[in-house]
């Protein structure tokens, strides 16, 4: 899955569209959980990685926004990893 993600993030790179990739890390299930917090809360060591990469390419701040962004129970990417 994450291979797949990461050809649409290159595209999206290429083609020039930062908002629409910010606005694709940045979505939120009916939860309020974004693709970090449901990687942290599964474990999964390398899709954080990978999306902690495309959002350092995007902005360096989003990469922030990404860690203190809060899920509906008030819980950070912090919170589910523990």
């Amino acid at each position: 899955m994450v291979h797949i993600i990461g050809l649409l993030v290159e595209r999206l790179k290429s083609e020039g569209h930062p908002v629409t990739l910010r606005n694709m890390l940045l979505a939120t299930d009916n939860c309020g959980r974004a693709a970090c917090h449901m990687a942290a809360r599964n474990d999964n060591i390398q899709a954080l990685k990978v999306i902690w990469q495309w959002a350092e390419g995007v902005t360096p701040t989003l990469s922030y926004s990404l860690l203190v962004s809060l899920d509906k129970q008030s819980k950070t990417t912090w919170h589910l990893a523990a």
